[in-house]
């Protein structure tokens, strides 16, 4: 399946399963959420959804949880304090869903932040959205479905730098984005 076709299927499963799991009825109580990453930059190349969301208490948290965790495709959820210096006070949660054929399940990334943190993201977010263009895109989605590592996705972090690398920096190349990447702390699969 050549990246373009992938990511829009990606992307159309993902609104499947969003639904499926009612997962905006049942975070819409706990405040606005706001999606991020490739979901919302629509830059897909593997089945990951990320969320930031207001603060949530642990009791909502764990309500929230055990509500997703009723349906039959979600088989995991995990929950954490990470030890992130630029996300203080932020809680990560996460859904595993047993749904499609990717050779990894799907994975829905929860961060509950500062509403000054979220809208940061999501300013951020939107500032990189205008400057997708179609051949941008297409670089980026090439790049990406050709750097999916053993476990069938890009390396930890790197969707942020290839976005910087392509949209930013103007790199075309699969070279220089690698470079770009290892100058960044990234190490693309070659």
């Amino acid at each position: 399946m050549d990246p373009l076709t992938r990511a829009a299927s990606l992307h159309q499963e993902a609104g499947i399963i969003l639904q499926a799991i009612r997962f905006q009825e049942i975070l819409q109580p706990y405040g606005k959420i706001t999606f991020t990453g490739s979901y919302f930059l629509d830059l897909m190349a593997y089945p990951d959804i990320d969320v930031e969301m207001p603060p949530l208490t642990q009791e909502q948290i764990f309500n929230v949880l055990g509500q997703f965790f009723e349906h039959p495709w979600v088989d995991k959820v995990e929950l954490e304090k990470p030890n992130e210096p630029r996300l203080p006070g932020g809680i990560y949660f996460m859904l595993r869903i047993d749904h499609g054929d990717w050779s990894r399940p799907w994975k829905i990334d929860m961060w509950s932040l500062a509403p000054e943190l979220v809208e940061a993201g999501a300013r951020e977010m939107r500032r990189l959205k205008e400057l997708i263009t179609p051949a941008k895109r297409e670089i980026i989605l090439k790049y990406k479905v050709a750097r999916l590592n053993a476990q069938g996705r890009t390396p930890m972090g790197s969707g942020w730098w290839i976005y910087k690398a392509v949209l930013e920096q103007g790199l075309r190349e699969m070279g220089e984005i690698d470079a770009f990447l290892k100058r960044n702390g990234k190490q693309p699969r070659m």
